[in-house]
């Protein structure tokens, strides 16, 4: 298993978690249920560290598929830009989350706020964390990238049918 590999497998779990997470808190907050609360917390935690790591290998990554024909220097660059923001958005919503985990000793106040703040930043986090998997998956799927790829597609399929 090689860092393209390591990187593919990994950043599906933020793309995923912290969305669900965010919902899952939302849920929390209006049920007023600390376990559920607490366990999304945690969840935000996990995928900062997650994020952090596919971060990490994502230049190694870049290093294997770079060469490969069809793979655009460009489209690398700006998914490479996209997860530069992914992993602030996601290191901050971990600190948050942390610090939030451990708050019940803080008070009310400070509890109310942590909250409200991990509220934003999660739900910054879910659309920033899943613009990069966007840009991610320019890089080896054009379908995705091209909104008339598939009109393309089918396109060239009919003109080239033999009547």
């Amino acid at each position: 298993m090689n860092a393209a590999h390591l990187h593919l497998i990994s950043v599906h779990f933020p793309i995923v978690l912290i969305p669900c997470a965010t919902a899952l808190f939302a849920f929390a907050i209006w049920r007023k249920n600390d376990t559920l609360r607490n366990f999304a917390l945690f969840v935000f935690v996990v995928s900062a560290l997650v994020t952090a790591f596919a971060f990490s290998v994502g230049e190694d990554a870049e290093e294997i598929v770079e060469h490969i024909a069809g793979i655009k220097k460009a489209t690398i660059h700006e998914h490479e830009e996209a997860a530069e923001s992914a992993i602030w958005f996601s290191s901050i919503l971990g600190v948050l989350s942390f610090i939030s985990l451990f708050s019940q000793k803080l008070g009310d106040k400070v509890r109310s706020i942590l909250t409200g703040l991990v509220m934003v930043a999660s739900i910054l986090a879910s659309v920033i964390v899943s613009y990069a998997g966007y840009e991610g998956g320019k890089i080896r799927h054009p379908e995705a990238a091209d909104a008339h790829f598939q009109k393309k597609q089918e396109a060239a399929m009919l003109s080239s049918t033999p009547e």
